[in-house]
């Protein structure tokens, strides 16, 4: 981790736009980050540092760094990423010329371990509420937003594990204009860390059934999405174990479209999570 702070520090102070302080949130790390950090403190004075114990949730460490920023706007990176030079300039300058937006996101391209690259160009959605119903697509590291709105939205929901980022983003196209750039101004990277929670069904689970029922309104209007998320949550809580509780989401989905694929998931999940699991296979799709 202190190797890949350098990095994400580093992104940082290589910023065109120069007029900016630095919060960095340590949560309760072991290694020798915190030294790396106030090495940096001793040469750049925007530089300050707040610890807490690790919390195993990245919107309290989020919110404890909004909380104590001094600036109009909050921009987020995660200590394992990096932004491209221009990348608060750019959105900054956009944020200025449309007063009416409430947060900006660039376009990202995904790093992984092996070295191979895979850009996420953004466009504009028809409803972008709409498109969050699916699944979150934006990263937070990707945007910049006026601390206003991030306060009027209650900051980052600290109830979700890791998809607080899901909530966050929802919460904002609720209420608030926003613009995409379709330029490239971060680099995320993939490693086993922050790819873990994929793994992790319980942390999912939870924060699935959390983001339905925080937006069950909107999910109401939408009962073809609904059916999707039901499938999607009965699918983890099989790879969890959880065959009872996926049954109920199955019967769910059949209740919204009885449809003979949604019967087919439901008579083979009594057969058990092996064959489940198979048949996913089979049918060469995600749920």
């Amino acid at each position: 981790m202190a190797l890949l702070i350098k990095r994400a520090i580093g992104s940082i102070l290589n910023q065109t736009c120069q007029d900016f302080e630095v919060v960095i949130v340590n949560d309760g790390s072991t290694d020798n980050t915190e030294n790396v950090i106030k090495k940096y403190m001793l040469k750049d004075q925007r530089i300050r540092l707040l610890t807490q114990p690790h919390s195993g949730k990245p919107a309290v460490g989020t919110n404890l760094g909004i909380k104590n920023s001094d600036g109009q706007y909050i921009a987020i990176l995660d200590s394992d990423d990096e932004w491209l030079p221009t990348k608060l300039e750019k959105q900054l300058n956009l944020m200025e010329a449309k007063p009416e937006l409430g947060f900006v996101v660039c376009s990202t391209v995904l790093i992984y371990p092996d070295g191979q690259t895979k850009e996420q160009i953004l466009t504009r959605p028809e409803s972008l509420v709409e498109s969050l119903l699916v699944k979150c697509y934006l990263y937070p590291s990707s945007m910049l937003a006026k601390k206003e709105v991030l306060q009027a939205i209650g900051l980052v929901d600290e109830n979700f594990w890791v998809a607080c980022d899901w909530g966050m983003f929802m919460e904002l196209a609720k209420r608030y204009e926003y613009e995409f750039l379709d330029e490239i101004l971060y680099k995320y990277y993939i490693h086993n860390t922050n790819h873990s929670y994929q793994k992790n069904y319980t942390h999912r689970i939870h924060d699935r059934e959390r983001f339905l029922d925080k937006n069950s309104d909107l999910y109401q209007r939408h009962p073809e999405i609904l059916e999707y998320q039901y499938i999607a949550l009965a699918s983890d809580l099989v790879s969890d174990g959880q065959m009872k509780k996926a049954r109920h989401y199955l019967k769910k989905s059949l209740e919204l479209n009885r449809s003979l694929s949604n019967l087919a998931r439901l008579i083979i999940s009594y057969f058990g999570k092996t064959v489940y699991q198979k048949y996913r296979t089979a049918r060469g799709h995600l749920n």
